[in-house]
């Protein structure tokens, strides 16, 4: 899949709020919360008895032998698992659709992005510039990284750093479209189990737009891009290519918008997708089959974001 080059170079740093950045394409802008938490999933009927005892046992023994035993318990599999010979234990990702993050319209950071969107929205340079974000995607690729884990003091992985036990390495994998915590570490597994660890991930997140805006955003588009195109056909001079496409888009936004409002809008549109030097499309445009055009995409790839993932039993606010 093609991904979308981001630029923007006439636009004006957008406000930020705590945990939320800003994501910018040529035709359009959307603030998104880079913070997310996710659950886990634990199937295995085994393991909450062999946490108990797991934690029964480093809790009371002491001694010369105090980290052998702690290694020993960390990697020994369960008892009904014939096919590993050391510690194995997957727990699935529970996300509410196919890697969706969260619905943005219920959450509490609901209100704060449509704060951001009105503010930004007046001074705006292009038409329909700033959007609000419909859906927040995880891309599939950020889940193959290797996951660090947050500890607490109390917890089987603070007492293997103590020890200088190594903990295992909690990796994911993708089950047919359900993706999976492995856990090769037993300290790890109970840790998250039992709410004493969390797991953390650098993630990579696809933000989409409304369709509806996508639309709208494309028509506007084709109609600039049909302007542009015989403007330019008609003359090579680059002073002539100005004054001729500045007078069609300025004729044809002011059936829009107010003439003040129009001229703004205009020279946005000239900056943004025009080189000044030549007035010829500048990278904004992509090659298409007569030419190159503006194409319009609704989903702006590889934004960062930070993943938390929490076991069962812990309360997601």
């Amino acid at each position: 899949m093609k991904k979308l080059v981001l630029a923007c170079s006439i636009l004006m740093t957008a406000p930020a709020f705590a945990g939320v950045s800003w994501v910018q394409t040529p035709f359009w802008q959307t603030a998104y919360p880079t913070d997310y938490v996710a659950r886990l999933e634990n199937t295995n009927t085994e393991l909450a008895a062999e946490c108990r005892d797991f934690e029964n046992t480093v809790f009371k023994k002491g001694g010369d032998q105090y980290a052998d035993i702690f290694s020993t318990f960390d990697q020994l599999s369960l008892p009904s698992d014939m096919q590993h010979r050391s510690f194995y234990v997957e727990m699935t990702l529970a996300l509410p659709t196919s890697l969706e993050l969260e619905n943005l319209l219920i959450t509490k950071r609901g209100a704060e992005l449509k704060t951001l969107t009105i503010q930004k929205a007046t001074s705006d340079l292009i038409p329909q510039y700033t959007q609000y974000p419909a859906q927040v995607l995880l891309q599939q690729e950020s889940l193959k990284a290797q996951a660090t884990i947050g500890k607490q003091p109390d917890s089987l992985t603070a007492v293997a750093e103590k020890l200088g036990v190594p903990v295992g390495a909690t990796i994911f994998i993708n089950r047919g479209g359900s993706y999976n915590a492995v856990f090769s570490s037993k300290a790890a597994a109970c840790d998250v189990l039992n709410g004493r660890a969390s797991l953390q991930l650098n993630a990579r997140v696809a933000i989409k737009i409304a369709f509806d805006s996508q639309r709208v955003i494309e028509s506007f588009y084709t109609d600039v891009e049909k302007i542009a195109t015989a403007a330019m056909a008609k003359t090579k001079s680059a002073p002539a290519r100005a004054a001729l496409l500045g007078f069609r888009l300025g004729e044809f936004l002011s059936k829009r918008s107010p003439s003040d409002v129009a001229e703004m809008q205009m020279l946005g549109l000239i900056t943004q997708f025009f080189d000044i030097e030549s007035m010829t499309p500048n990278k904004n445009w992509t090659d298409g089959v007569g030419g190159k055009v503006l194409s319009v995409t609704g989903t702006a790839y590889d934004q960062s974001a930070t993943l938390k993932i929490v076991g069962p039993s812990v309360v997601i606010k």
